[in-house]
């Protein structure tokens, strides 16, 4: 991450505000695992594509 990328996040109160939630949420065990991870946007991908419209 560039220094410019960290001022822009710095300075972001909802992006700060995001990541003290993840960081909480990581206090309190609330983790995936890669696999679970892969599954949910896969399981995502595929409802997606179930409510597409055909074209």
């Amino acid at each position: 991450m560039s220094e410019s990328e960290t001022a822009a996040i710095l300075a972001n109160p909802e992006a700060l505000m995001r990541m003290a939630q993840s960081e909480a949420e990581l206090a309190r065990g609330e983790v995936v695992t890669g696999d679970e991870l892969a599954a949910a946007m896969a399981e995502r991908r595929n409802d997606e594509t179930a409510t597409r419209p055909a074209e």
